[in-house]
């Protein structure tokens, strides 16, 4: 009986308690009165200049009521929050009918320009442009937005136009320094041909015209010889009669006496060709006129600091205006060489200076070219105080990609090549490393050796190779592009001996190749009868030389006893070392 009722008393406080527990939950939560009030409250601070965003989110406090709470709200309240939404719809009905009536003027505006309407109309209507709002500028049709683009991309080209035939006749203007009246009839045909030659637009700039013509009747009227001097009018006082001042915009009248300084007007800088900025791209032309008579590679400046120059070499192969352009988005550019509608492929490298403040990513960065989704080619780079130095060869799209932090190879830790080991690895330049080990004592073999000169300097192929042993493997486009520049040829005909491995002797003889093939002065080197190695006696004459070179550029580390080692295998330390020193050399760090 005693446990009956101990067993109800027991039953009875866990009802209690459950009954209980709601109770002091229920006291905790807001009443629907305060929650209706504190919605009140928020709709009464809504004023006409609330926002948008300010009043859907009352409406949104609104109707997270309960229906109990929505009931206690007061229908003036109400009717203050119906009214803001309602002014708010208002004003944006307002801007949306504004935004498509500035759309449309402008429109109308850009549907009147024409490919002859001025350099003035188009940027009237570029700014007029700029100026409507982002809700407006969604109402342009893409079609009428495309149209202005061209017509400021056709402008930008003209203003190019211009730009090359004022570095055109600032070019010849120079030219004729050279040429007085002591100059030979040959030397007045060479220039009366170069004037020929400029284009029309060239012509117009050029101030030495004068000077020529004077020279020619002078030189017509002895035809057995030079110009004689005629004699001057005044001994005392050069008269400078007819020369063409800086600042004088009229025509120079003829003049019979040729004074030695009649140099004609050349303006400070103009032979340099400048970019001119069309949007984010940059544009250029190079006169078929510079090209021929110019012997250094071309130079081509733009007003933000970017720098490209172009190997003239290459350049003097091409027929016709040659255009270039460069446009920088952030983190990447797309850079482009272009003759008669072909992309230029250049043997020698084009140099890009952008920069740091253009090319919006981290000096620590390598840059990769771009070919579709998946590939990615590292090209040069060197990173200068104010400025990202990049080289390339081809056309195409670029991309930096940031590295946060070298390469951690667990096996290198007091290597005495450790920062050459763990930069280049960075870079991606390295091969045959095995997981986080890069096995620094190991033997290189040729076709790592061959993998690494190639990632270097970003060279491939395209090409099939003859090698039985190299066709179909990774490597197989790195090793075909130095066997093709005669950097590092097979050991036979079809036969490269890929994993054979590589001597001191033989890489030197190979980075001889290498450093000449990207254009370093190989030739100011020490005779190989000045070497101090005490073991390189018996090799040939060619390779002493080899040897010879890496000593004066300290490219190989000597030994301590005086010896060389020519036939001890290359490591992958020693390989990290002579390749890092080497691409500095060549300018591709």
């Amino acid at each position: 009986m005693k446990q009956n009722r101990i067993a109800k008393a027991l039953l009875l406080s866990a009802a209690v308690s459950l009954v209980a527990a709601p109770v002091s939950y229920a006291a905790d939560t807001p009443s629907a009165k305060q929650q209706a009030e504190a919605v009140e409250a928020k709709i009464n601070s809504l004023t006409n200049n609330s926002t948008a965003e300010q009043v859907n989110e009352v409406r949104q406090a609104y109707n997270a009521l309960s229906s109990e709470a929505q009931a206690l709200v007061a229908s003036e309240a109400l009717n203050k929050l119906r009214a803001a939404e309602a002014r708010i719809q208002n004003a944006q009905e307002q801007a949306e009918k504004k935004a498509k009536e500035d759309a449309w003027a402008i429109e109308a505006m850009i549907n009147r320009l024409t490919y002859s309407s001025s350099k003035e109309a188009v940027f009237a209507v570029k700014n007029a442009y700029d100026g409507l709002s982002v809700l407006a500028k969604g109402y342009v049709s893409n079609s009428s937005y495309l149209y202005l683009t061209r017509l400021l991309q056709e402008i930008a080209k003209q203003e190019a136009a211009i730009a090359a035939a004022k570095a055109s006749a600032a070019a010849f203007d120079r030219y004729m320094v050279n040429v007085t009246r002591q100059s030979s009839g040959t030397v007045l045909a060479n220039a009366r041909s170069y004037y020929n030659r400029l284009s029309y637009e060239a012509k117009q700039y050029v101030t030495t015209l004068s000077k020529l013509e004077r020279l020619e009747q002078a030189y017509g009227k002895n035809p057995s010889g030079p110009p004689k001097q005629p004699t001057h009018p005044n001994t005392k006082q050069e008269d400078l009669t007819g020369i063409v001042g800086t600042d004088s915009k009229s025509k120079p009248v003829p003049l019979s006496y040729i004074p030695d300084n009649e140099f004609g007007t050349v303006v400070s800088g103009s032979t340099d060709l400048q970019f001119v900025r069309s949007g984010d791209e940059l544009f250029a032309y190079i006169p078929s006129d510079i090209i021929y008579y110019q012997q250094e590679p071309i130079t081509i400046t733009a007003s933000n600091g970017v720098n490209v120059k172009l190997p003239i070499t290459d350049l003097k192969g091409l027929s016709g205006t040659v255009a270039v352009s460069l446009t920088i988005e952030n983190d990447k550019f797309y850079f482009s060489v272009r003759s008669r509608g072909n992309d230029v492929t250049f043997r020698d490298y084009a140099e890009i200076v952008i920069p740091k403040k253009e090319l919006k990513v981290s000096t620590n960065a390598i840059i990769y070219q771009t070919e579709g989704k998946l590939k990615r080619t590292r090209v040069p780079l060197k990173v200068e105080k104010d400025a990202f130095v990049v080289k390339t060869k081809t056309s195409g799209d670029f991309v930096a990609s940031t590295i946060e932090s070298a390469v951690n190879y667990s096996d290198i830790a007091g290597d005495p090549n450790a920062h050459y080991i763990n930069e280049l690895g960075r870079r991606g330049v390295l091969t045959g490393a095995s997981g986080s080990s890069y096995l620094p004592t190991k033997s290189v073999t040729r076709a790592d050796f061959a993998v690494m000169l190639a990632r270097a300097a970003s060279l491939t192929s395209s090409s099939p190779t003859p090698f039985n042993d190299v066709r179909g493997k990774a490597y197989a486009k790195e090793v075909q592009a130095l066997h093709e520049k005669g950097i590092m040829p097979g050991s036979g005909r079809v036969y490269y001996n890929a994993n054979g491995q590589m001597t001191r002797q033989q890489a030197a003889v190979i980075l001889d190749r290498y450093l000449a093939y990207l254009g370093v002065d190989v030739y100011q080197i020490s005779r190989a009868g000045n070497l101090h190695y005490t073991d390189v006696y018996m090799l040939t004459e060619a390779e002493q030389k080899s040897i010879a070179l890496m000593d004066t550029l300290d490219i190989f580390t000597p030994s301590a006893n005086g010896e060389f080692r020519p036939h001890a295998n290359l490591t992958r330390s020693e390989m990290a070392r002579i390749l890092y020193i080497t691409m500095e050399l060549a300018d591709l760090l």
